[in-house]
């Protein structure tokens, strides 16, 4: 277990008492996760006994029982975190895809112009909103 955790975490740098953004202490990770893997205590115990978040010991025994993800090393945002991996033939076929969409809907509006412009010219009847138009002057003040 002990080189488990050497292989899979960094060795804490320096001495004396651990700053925020120090690494903690693999002996310290060690004992933790040796006394969940028990089975008889749970991350919200440990977390009281040793001051550390419950997520944070969560992590470390996600880490020994999955390894360590090899592609993320960097800090996970709420953005990078949402996104999962996709290929580049996945991503392009979704490009084919939405291009297929924006298509439809650029038909679609055409088709809706032209049937305006018919029902305008057929009926009689002004339907699409001038955007020139001034607004009467008494459309504000009605009676009670």
């Amino acid at each position: 277990m002990e080189q488990l955790i050497k292989e899979l975490f960094i060795q804490r740098r320096g001495r004396g008492k651990r700053k925020g953004t120090e690494p903690y202490d693999l002996e310290l990770k060690t004992k933790i996760i040796e006394k969940y893997l028990e089975g008889n205590i749970s991350f919200a115990m440990l977390s009281r006994q040793y001051k550390i978040h419950p997520g944070v010991i969560s992590r470390w025994i996600r880490v020994i029982k999955h390894g360590r993800p090899a592609i993320i090393r960097s800090k996970i945002s709420k953005f990078t975190g949402m996104a999962h991996q996709q290929t580049i033939e996945q991503l392009q076929e979704q490009i084919r895809q939405l291009n297929r969409q924006l298509e439809d809907e650029r038909i679609k509006a055409e088709l809706y112009k032209k049937m305006i412009e018919i029902a305008e010219r057929d009926l009689g009847i002004p339907i699409e909103k001038k955007y020139g138009a001034k607004r009467s002057t008494n459309a504000g003040n009605k009676k009670k």
